[in-house]
């Protein structure tokens, strides 16, 4: 029987996660250990949790003493199991079958070329894809039924290979919200790897706004900070600096000034901080994101123009 990890990120949302765990637990024909990562949730949301551990002997719950952000809580879900596949989702998601689990590991063991797994995410209320969750060009989204390579996937529904995983960084911590997928994404195409769209599990996303992070208080400066940040990690290239201004540029044109400030000195600070760090992408891993990504995203030039006059998302 294939084994695998689900980590799921906890901070309250009680009824929603409640529902994602016991939607999780009717996955059948795997080995399956489900680890909560909870980052300061209410005490009743703790001890609804707890009850639901005392039940059933393949749930955890890890309790942190302070929300480490969706990188740094992640890495501390998949560093507890030993699975060689780790599932992460949600925690106001579903899967719509309840063979997923067993359908992603057996294309897994049939594809060894594959580090990641992005899965097919849907609203929940409109069962139409998540555009919200859709990472991949937009010229691609008419493909969406359609398996194909990629340079990201969500963080929301992904499947990843431990071996890949381990042969990488991990999560860089200090991301704290926004842009994690697509820094791990980099590392394990530098690893080797390939990323796969992969619509044969769906998962249904109940986009719920509690707890999310708005536009008017962070949401922005950190989507700005690590946009430009790890553009300059992987690439060194001078474009970094002209995104960074294009996006300081947006945050005005959005009315989140003080946002777009911080963002701009926060980003030179970290890609001050990663000169000197060995992680630029090989040619061969340049040459599959070009290909499996920025073509179909168009010059850069052209992206920057129409991205940095256009209203955030509501």
């Amino acid at each position: 029987m294939k084994s695998v990890d689900v980590v799921i990120l906890s901070l309250n949302r009680q009824q929603l996660i409640s529902e994602t765990i016991e939607n999780i637990l009717q996955q059948k024909n795997v080995e399956l250990n489900i680890w909560i990562v909870d980052q300061g949730s209410d005490p009743e949301v703790i001890a609804m949790l707890q009850s639901l551990v005392d039940e059933h002997s393949n749930l955890h719950l890890l309790k942190l003493e302070k929300n480490l952000g969706v990188p740094g809580g992640r890495n501390v879900g998949m560093r507890q199991g030993n699975a060689p596949y780790i599932v992460s989702i949600d925690n106001d998601a579903v899967f719509v079958s309840d063979d997923a689990l067993e359908n992603m590991a057996s294309y897994f063991e049939a594809m060894p070329q594959l580090g990641v797994l992005g899965l097919r995410v849907k609203n929940f209320y409109t069962q139409e894809d998540d555009l919200m969750s859709w990472v991949y060009p937009k010229t691609l989204l008419p493909q969406s039924e359609t398996r194909f390579l990629s340079a990201c996937f969500p963080g929301g529904a992904h499947a990843l290979r431990r071996e890949a995983l381990d042969k990488t960084g991990w999560y860089e911590d200090n991301l704290f919200f926004s842009g994690e997928e697509r820094d791990l994404a980099y590392q394990i195409i530098n690893a080797g790897y390939e990323i796969e769209y992969f619509p044969d599990v769906e998962v249904l996303h109940k986009l719920s706004p509690d707890a999310r992070r708005t536009w008017n208080n962070d949401r922005f400066y950190y989507h700005a900070r690590n946009t430009a940040y790890l553009h300059y990690k992987y690439f060194r290239s001078p474009y970094a600096f002209l995104m960074l201004g294009g996006l300081f540029l947006k945050g005005l044109y959005n009315w989140v000034p003080l946002q777009a400030l911080r963002a701009t000195f926060d980003a030179l600070k970290l890609m001050l901080r990663t000169r000197d760090r060995s992680i630029v992408l090989t040619e061969k891993a340049r040459d599959y994101v070009y290909e499996h990504e920025l073509k179909h995203r168009g010059p850069l030039w052209s992206r920057l123009r129409k991205d940095i006059f256009q209203r955030l998302p509501q």
